[in-house]
């Protein structure tokens, strides 16, 4: 759970998060989540998980360590976009959810966050994210992009990556622990015990990625939901085999 060393992406919390949010969202990463090492959880992520918390329940650490990250990243704090924030508040009332592969790319070159719609006003980059839920707003490669992604008919050879991963299934929300199974530049498969539908679009977290994807495929298999679906956004925050060193 790289994250970019962002401790309240680490965290799944906004920067404007109370004290009792970020306590609440580490207990559930720790335990609900299994990151703990007692819990199956990798010791690195735990330990990572771990610095994130003590720096931001300490009043005077995250005073200290939200000045450096508004020098680092200036657009990481709600108030620089509030304005943004409202109009598409206003937007979203008006707009329903999108569930077409070419509405999706329509709305991602309008300068729309895929996942909660809000309108980016910025130039978007690789490790630009959305202003409100948090979302990667980079498309994939645009030479993985060109391919097709559909259950069955897999684009790109998948690389195997067991881990525990988080979705959402709109914003806000706490989020679903799921367990990552494989990836590619423009897909992924996971299992999840919380019940997922067809074309429904959801917001994926972890250690490896990043990312909104749509659902392509999912069925019950032993009492869980396994899922496939076709990445729209993806930001990677870990190596993860050839086929990253292909297409960055």
């Amino acid at each position: 759970m790289r994250n970019r060393r962002n401790y309240y992406r680490m965290l799944h919390v906004q920067p404007d998060a109370p004290l009792d949010v970020i306590k609440a969202s580490y207990r559930a990463l720790m335990m609900k989540m299994r990151f703990h090492p007692d819990l199956g959880g990798d010791h690195e992520t735990a330990a990572l998980i771990n610095a994130a918390f003590a720096v931001l329940s300490d009043p005077t650490g995250r005073q200290q360590y939200d000045q450096s990250l508004r020098e680092r990243d200036p657009h990481v704090f709600p108030q620089v976009h509030r304005g943004v924030a409202r109009a598409a508040q206003a937007d979203t009332a008006s707009l329903g959810r999108d569930t077409t592969k070419s509405r999706d790319a329509s709305r991602t070159k309008q300068g729309r966050c895929v996942f909660c719609e809000t309108r980016v006003t910025f130039a978007i980059h690789a490790d630009c994210r959305c202003p409100r839920c948090d979302s990667p707003l980079a498309q994939p490669h645009e030479l993985a992009a060109s391919t097709t992604e559909r259950f069955g008919r897999r684009a790109m050879p998948r690389l195997c990556r067991d881990e525990p991963i988080v979705f959402y299934p709109h914003w806000p929300h706490e989020g679903h622990a799921a367990r990552l199974r494989d990836l590619s530049p423009t897909g992924i498969s996971f299992v999840a015990e919380a019940a997922v539908e067809l074309h429904q679009l959801v917001k994926i977290s972890g250690a490896t990625l990043e990312g909104v994807a749509r659902v392509v495929s999912s069925h019950p298999v032993g009492g869980q939901h396994s899922v496939h679906a076709r990445l729209l956004t993806v930001l990677f925050l870990a190596p993860t085999g050839t086929f990253i060193s292909s297409i960055v």
